[in-house]
């Protein structure tokens, strides 16, 4: 009785001295990775997800933002390869450098206004990661919900877009004909 009793005061000690995090950041959306090989010979397929929208935001760690208007559209759906994004040629200078202070304002100001013109609006959230902890996740979903838009993909970033990025955040030269591309592009025919 006397040994339980001194297991149970040192096992409560131990538990109680351990560290626990300050603060784990919240997680918005972890991205979900579909198989490419079909499962079940039964089920079709499900169908492929576009890389790139009308609006394109790029969310790095907890508070930065990217955004591009550049996309791509294949007329029809013969000789795609689903498996590599367009090329969009890209620069650093057709990003916009946003906070999670300025995207509110930057996603009524810019974005309602081009809302209007478009009568099928498709969008992109791309992260570096897999779990997505930038609380402007959550500040985007909600300002497409408001606005009645349900197509957008969420996914990892492309080459494209890793390489443009680092380019306009380290500031340094930007040269795509010197960069060894892991995954390629597809021809848009």
């Amino acid at each position: 009785m006397l040994k339980t009793l001194y297991i149970l005061t040192v096992a409560l000690a131990l538990l109680g001295c351990s560290t626990k995090p300050d603060k784990l950041d919240e997680v918005y959306y972890v991205i979900e990775h579909h198989p490419t090989a079909i499962q079940n010979n039964d089920a079709p397929p499900p169908p492929p997800s576009p890389f790139y929208g009308d609006f394109n935001f790029i969310l790095l760690d907890s508070s930065v933002v990217y955004f591009h208007y550049r996309s791509a559209a294949h007329s029809c759906g013969t000789g795609v390869d689903h498996t590599k994004p367009p090329r969009l040629f890209l620069t650093p200078e057709s990003l916009t450098i946003l906070n999670n202070k300025t995207l509110p304002q930057f996603l009524m100001t810019s974005l309602s206004d081009s809302l209007t013109s478009i009568q099928h609006v498709f969008a992109s959230i791309s992260s570096p990661t897999d779990t997505i902890t930038n609380s402007a996740f959550k500040t985007i979903t909600d300002f497409f919900k408001s606005k009645n838009i349900r197509t957008y993909v969420i996914r990892n970033w492309t080459d494209e877009e890793q390489f443009v990025t680092t380019a306009k955040i380290e500031n340094t030269n930007y040269n795509p004909d010197s960069i060894h591309w892991k995954v390629g592009f597809d021809i848009i025919p």
